[in-house]
């Protein structure tokens, strides 16, 4: 069975906005989300077997606040095993935490990718929806940017790629 990366917007009370669905014809798996300082735009990456130049590459997608358009999409990675963790993006710059399984050379792609609605049901709980101030990260999985500068952990095949807005 393929797997799809689930994009859910739930609004500060806990109701459910959109949600979304990115998938392919063979798989897809979220890995991080951020959304955009100056616009409100959705920042989600991943990881991809449908798209790309490799067997699995990382993938970022650009998505309108409101879960309507999909404004961009892009893979990166090389013949290989890439997987996609953390994505953040600041005014100027979008950073993905990525690892690879082997060395350059690296592809940025464009991604012919499209969002589709969610094929089951989402059901969102009366429980009150608690959203914390500041930034927190796993530093084993991801990159956090505080205050402009930029914290990343990984192991030892681990990659940061930097995307200009």
């Amino acid at each position: 069975m393929d797997i799809s990366a689930l994009i859910p917007k739930l609004g500060a009370d806990g109701t459910l906005l959109f949600d979304k669905q990115f998938a392919g014809k063979t798989g897809e798996e979220g890995g991080g989300i951020a959304v955009a300082p100056d616009d409100g735009t959705i920042y989600v990456s991943g990881t991809s077997t449908s798209f790309g130049a490799g067997n699995q590459d990382a993938f970022v997608l650009h998505i309108s606040s409101n879960g309507r358009k999909l404004l961009d999409a892009v893979t990166w990675g090389g013949p290989d095993f890439e997987t996609g963790a953390t994505v953040a993006v600041t005014a100027t710059t979008v950073a993905l935490a990525a690892t690879t399984t082997a060395g350059p050379p690296y592809s940025l792609l464009p991604a012919a990718a499209r969002l589709s609605a969610a094929r089951g049901a989402l059901v969102v709980s009366n429980a009150v929806f608690d959203v914390a101030t500041g930034v927190a990260a796993n530093p084993g999985v991801g990159a956090a940017i505080p205050s402009g500068s930029t914290t990343f952990g990984g192991n030892f095949e681990a990659a940061i790629v930097r995307i200009a807005r």
